[in-house]
C-alpha cells in the first residue's frame, strides 16, 4: 500500500506526487492542452452569446420601441390612413397611437425612424431628452412637438450623437430610399426607453414627415393600442378583433420578435452545430495529451501497481489529470468565448441583415445560466475523451508496465462483429434523416451525423488492419529495412492507434463535410445566378436595409430611370415582408409580360414557363420559391392565402421556382394582381433590358449622371451584379470559414501531440536501435513513415466520413432549414491539395520530433522524461 507522509491522506499525497509534479514538469503539454479545450469552449460560448444576444436584441427593441402598448392593428402593405375612421369607435378600449417605421442610413450607419403623433406617443414612450434648457426638466407635450414641426428635423440618441461628434443644431445627410436628405438635430435623447433600441441607432420623427421621408405618404405600418387601466388584455383582443373588419389583422407586439426569433432559429441551430467541430478538436487534444501522459509513465505506473495501487486509483488518478486541465482550459475557454463573441456577433449580424432582418444589438454578458452548462459539458466530455488512455493504463500489467514492454497488435475476430455495427448504425442513419424537423430545427439530421461519426469510429481498427495489410508490400518494398521497422511498429500499435486515427479522421471529416457543403452551395448559386439574371442593368435604392426592405424608388426617380434612347423594356419590381403563418414571408411584383419576353427564369419541372406566367395574368395566379413550397408543403394547384387590403384572399399556385436570395419563403405575382390586392405599386428595385448591341456601362454611366448626386441609387451591369451576389455570399459564411479554421488549427495540434506521443512511445526502442548500429537518419526515416501513414489514415477516413456528413447537411439539413436545393459538388482540387498536404505535414513532424528525441538522448546518459 502507499503510505501518507505527515497528515496528508494517501490519495492526496499520490495525486499531488503522481500528478502536479507531472505537470510542473511538462507545462507544453499542459499548455497546449489547455488551450486546445479553450479554443473548443470558446467557440461554443461565442456562437450561443451572439445567438442569445441577436434574439434578446430584438425582443429588447421591441419592447421598447412598443412602450406601453398592448396591442396593434396593422395591413398587408401598409394600414391606409383613410380607414382610421372606421377605427374610431376602438377609442373606448383605449389611447389609439398611430406609427410610422423604417431604416435610413446615416453616417454609414443603419438608422431605425420611429414616425409618431408626439402629443398623443408620450403616453406610450417614454422620452427622455439630453439637456431641454427650459429650466423645468423634460419638455411639455407642445414644446416636443415644436421640436419635430420642421419636416427636416430629426431627434438622434445621445450615443449616436456622441459616436459622431454631433451636436444640437448640426446637419446630418440622411439617405432613405433613393434620396439624400439633410436633416438638422433638434433634440437628443438620453440612452433609456426607446433610445436604447437598436443599440443607440435610432431616430424620432414626426409622423407626417416620416411618412413623406420612408415613402409611406397615406399609409401607418400600425396602429398602437394601449388599453385603459383595468382593462383584460386577451378579454380586449377577442372583442376588438371581433370588430375588425377585413384586411386588417391585430396582433401583440411581441409576435414581431416570436417572427425575428423563428427566423434566426434554424441559422443559429446550425452555426452551433458548426460549433461542436471546434470542442471535437480539443477533445481529441484531451485524448492525446492523457495518452501522452500515460506513455510517458509506463514504468512509473507499473511501480505503482506493484507497490498496492488498484487499477481504479491508476484510473481516477489519470482521469484527475484529464480533470485538471479541462476545468482551467473552460474557463480560460470562458474569457475568450466573451472575446470573440463580439466578432461572431458582428459576423452573424452580416448574415442576418442579407436573409432576414437588419440589426444592431450589442454582446449580452456572459451569465451563468449559459457558463455554468458550457463548463460542465466541457469537463464531462473531457473526462469522457480521457477514459479511455486511463482505463489503458489501469489495465497495464505491473511487470509489462515496469520492463515498458509494447503492446501486441489486435486480432481480426472483431472485424465482422465492428461490420456489423457500423451496417447498423448506418441504416439507423438513414432512417432518422427521414424524420420531421422539431420545432423548426433539424435535430434528426444532426442525429443522422453523430451515427454515422459513431459507425466510422467502431469500424476504425478494422480499417486500419486493413490498411496496414495492404500497405505493407509498398512500405517494405519502398524503403527497405525503415520501412518494415515503421510498418511493425504501427502493426504492434493498432489498439492505441485506432482511437487517435478515428477522433483525428471525425475531425478532418466535419471540416471535409462543410467545404463541400459549402463549395456545392457556391456552385449551385453560380449556376443559378448565370441562369436567371437575364437583364443589363440592375437598379436599387442604395439606402442599407434588411431582406424585404419597403423603400422604394421616387416617382421622379423611376421615370428618370427608364429615359434613355438604348433602353428596351423595364420592369419595375416591388417586394416587402408579409405575415403568413405566424411567420414573415417576402412578397414580390413583377411585370410578367417583360419576364416573359426578355427574362430567364428557373423553374422546376416545368420548360414551357412563359406560358405559366401568361397563365398567372388571366387567373391571378401566383408562382411561389422553392423554399416556400418546401417550409409549408405548398406545390402546384394548392393555394396560398395571403393578407390583402380586402381581407384573407387565396391565390392559387402555379409554379414553383428556385430561389437563393432568401430562406423565408417568397410569393411573386403580376403588376395587376398587385394593384387589384394590395393597391399602387411603388417599385423597390428595377431591372433594365437593353437594345442589341447597347453599352451597358455606358447606359449606367449615363443614367448615374442624369440622376446626380441627390439621388442615392446603385445600379449594377449584369457582371457587377454576378460580383456582388457571390461578395454577399462569401460574407455571409464568413462565420463558417472562420469556424473552421478554429477548428483546423485545433486539429493541427491534435496532429502534433499524436506524433509526439508516437515519438516518445518509442524512444527507448530508438535508443536500442542506436547501441544496434541503426543511423540516425534511419530512425528519423522510420519515424516520418509512421506518422505520414497515420497522417494518410486519417486523412482517407476523414475524406470518406466527410462525403458521407456533406450528403446529410446538403440533402437533409440544408432542405429542412432552408428549403433551398443544392447540387452535390466535390472540390476536388481543395480536398487534394488538403489530403496531400496532411500526410506530408504528420511525416515531417514525426521526422523533426525523431531528431529532437535523438539529440537529447545523445546528451544525456541517464533516462530522461522527455513528455513536456
Amino acid at each position: 500500500m502507499v503510505k501518507s507522509k505527515g497528515n496528508q491522506s494517501p490519495n492526496m499525497h499520490l495525486t499531488q506526487s503522481f500528478i502536479f509534479r507531472h505537470l510542473r514538469q511538462a507545462p507544453f503539454r499542459a499548455l497546449s492542452t489547455l488551450l486546445g479545450i479553450a479554443a473548443g469552449i470558446a467557440v461554443i460560448i461565442a456562437i450561443q452569446l451572439a445567438k442569445t444576444s441577436s434574439v434578446a436584441g430584438f425582443r429588447e427593441a421591441i419592447e421598447q420601441m412598443s412602450g406601453k402598448a398592448a396591442l396593434e392593428i396593422s395591413a398587408s402593405g401598409g394600414l391606409p390612413e383613410d380607414r382610421l375612421r372606421e377605427l374610431i369607435p376602438l377609442e373606448t378600449y383605449g389611447l389609439l397611437c398611430p406609427v410610422v417605421e423604417g431604416e435610413v442610413t446615416i453616417a454609414e450607419e443603419t438608422v431605425h425612424v420611429l414616425g409618431v403623433d408626439i402629443l398623443l406617443d408620450q403616453a406610450v414612450r417614454d422620452y427622455d431628452l439630453v439637456d431641454f434648457g427650459n429650466g423645468r426638466g423634460q419638455p411639455t407635450p407642445t414644446e416636443f412637438l415644436n421640436l419635430l414641426k420642421n419636416p427636416n428635423s430629426i431627434i438622434l440618441t445621445q450615443k449616436l450623437a456622441k459616436r459622431h461628434g454631433w451636436q444640437v443644431g448640426s446637419t446630418v445627410q440622411m439617405a432613405s430610399g433613393d434620396e439624400f436628405i439633410p436633416m438638422q438635430i433638434s433634440a437628443l435623447l438620453l440612452d433609456k426607453g426607446a433610445a436604447r433600441a437598436m443599440g443607440g441607432n435610432f431616430a424620432l420623427m414626426d409622423i407626417a414627415a416620416a411618412q413623406w421621408r420612408l415613402g409611406k405618404l397615406g399609409k401607418l405600418d400600425r396602429l398602437e393600442i394601449k388599453l385603459r387601466e383595468g382593462l383584460d388584455v386577451e378579454e380586449a383582443e377577442r372583442e376588438i378583433a371581433s370588430q375588425l373588419k377585413p384586411g386588417l389583422t391585430l396582433s401583440r407586439p411581441e409576435r414581431r420578435g416570436s417572427e425575428v426569433e423563428k427566423m434566426l432559429t434554424a441559422y443559429h441551430f446550425n452555426l452551433t452545430l458548426l460549433s461542436g467541430i471546434a470542442l471535437l478538436a480539443g477533445l481529441y487534444v484531451i485524448y492525446n495529451s492523457v495518452s501522452l501522459s500515460v506513455i510517458g509513465r509506463r514504468v512509473e505506473i507499473g511501480m505503482l501497481r506493484t507497490l498496492g495501487v488498484t487499477r481504479g486509483q491508476v484510473t481516477r488518478l489519470f482521469l484527475a489529470e484529464a480533470a485538471l486541465l479541462a476545468i482551467p482550459g473552460c474557463l480560460l475557454g470562458l474569457l475568450f468565448g466573451q472575446w470573440l463573441g463580439h466578432g461572431t456577433l458582428k459576423l452573424t449580424q452580416l448574415t442576418a441583415a442579407t436573409l432576414y432582418t437588419q440589426s444592431n444589438v450589442l454582446l449580452a454578458p456572459l451569465s451563468l445560466e449559459l457558463a455554468v452548462p458550457v463548463v460542465i459539458l466541457g469537463v464531462v466530455l473531457a473526462l469522457i475523451a480521457a477514459w479511455q488512455p486511463a482505463r489503458e493504463a489501469s489495465r497495464l500489467a505491473p511487470i509489462t508496465a515496469v520492463r515498458n514492454i509494447p503492446e501486441v497488435a489486435i486480432s481480426s475476430r472483431g472485424n465482422w462483429r465492428a461490420l456489423a455495427w457500423c451496417f447498423g448504425l448506418l441504416l439507423l442513419g438513414w432512417a432518422t434523416c427521414y424524420f420531421p424537423m422539431v420545432q423548426g430545427v433539424p435535430v434528426f439530421g444532426a442525429v443522422a451525423c453523430l451515427l454515422a461519426v459513431a459507425a466510422v469510429i467502431v469500424l476504425t481498427p478494422s480499417l486500419l488492419r486493413w490498411f496496414l495489410g495492404g500497405l505493407r508490400g509498398v512500405i517494405v518494398r519502398r524503403a527497405g529495412v525503415t520501412g518494415q521497422l515503421a510498418w511493425g511498429n504501427l502493426q504492434a500499435g493498432q489498439r492505441r492507434l485506432a482511437i487517435p486515427v478515428s477522433a483525428l479522421g471525425g475531425t478532418l471529416a466535419l471540416t471535409t463535410a462543410i467545404a463541400i457543403m459549402v463549395g456545392s452551395f457556391r456552385e449551385t448559386l453560380t449556376y443559378w445566378v448565370d441562369n436567371s439574371l437575364a437583364a443589363d442593368l440592375y437598379i436599387r435604392p442604395a439606402t442599407k436595409r434588411g431582406a424585404g426592405g419597403s423603400i422604394g424608388f421616387s416617382p421622379e426617380t423611376a421615370a428618370l430611370l427608364t429615359q434613355h434612347p438604348d433602353i428596351l423594356a423595364a420592369d419595375a419590381l416591388r417586394n416587402f415582408d408579409i405575415p403568413y403563418q405566424n411567420s414573415r414571408i417576402v412578397l414580390n411584383a413583377a411585370n410578367f409580360t417583360v419576364a416573359a419576353r426578355h427574362g430567364r427564369l428557373l423553374f422546376k419541372g416545368i420548360w414551357d414557363w412563359r406560358s405559366v406566367l401568361a397563365e398567372c395574368q388571366q387567373t391571378h395566379g401566383v408562382v411561389i420559391s422553392e423554399p416556400m413550397a418546401l417550409r409549408y408543403k405548398l406545390g402546384v394547384g394548392d393555394t396560398v392565402s395571403l393578407p390583402t387590403l380586402s381581407g384573407e384572399h387565396a391565390f392559387p399556385i402555379k409554379a414553383v421556382y428556385f430561389d437563393y436570395s432568401n430562406d423565408r419563403g417568397s410569393v411573386t405575382m403580376d403588376h395587376t394582381t398587385y394593384e387589384k390586392y394590395f393597391g399602387p405599386l411603388v417599385p423597390t428595385n428595377m431591372a433594365i433590358f437593353l437594345k442589341p448591341g447597347a453599352n451597358a456601362d455606358g447606359v449606367r454611366e449615363a443614367l448615374l449622371e442624369k440622376l446626380g448626386a441627390t439621388k442615392n441609387v446603385q445600379i449594377f451591369t449584369n457582371a457587377s451584379l454576378r460580383v456582388e451576389v457571390m461578395r454577399i455570399f462569401d460574407r455571409s459564411f464568413s462565420i463558417t470559414w472562420a469556424l473552421e479554421i478554429v477548428a483546423i488549427l485545433v486539429a493541427m495540434a491534435g496532429v502534433a501531440t499524436t506524433v509526439l506521443t508516437l515519438v516518445l512511445e518509442r524512444r527507448e526502442e530508438m535508443n536500442l536501435l542506436r547501441q544496434l548500429g541503426t543511423t540516425q537518419a534511419q530512425l528519423r526515416k522510420t519515424m516520418a513513415i509512421e506518422a505520414g501513414v497515420i497522417g494518410l489514415m486519417s486523412q482517407i477516413i476523414g475524406v470518406g466520413l466527410g462525403l458521407l456528413l456533406s450528403l446529410v447537411l446538403i440533402y437533409v439539413i440544408n432542405v429542412q432549414s432552408f428549403g433551398w436545393t443544392i447540387q452535390f459538388h466535390f472540390p476536388a482540387l481543395l480536398l487534394g491539395q488538403f489530403s496531400l498536404a496532411l500526410p506530408l505535414a504528420t511525416a515531417a513532424a514525426g521526422w523533426l520530433f525523431a531528431k529532437w528525441i535523438l539529440q537529447r538522448s545523445q546528451r544525456s546518459a541517464l533516462p530522461v522524461d522527455l513528455s513536456e
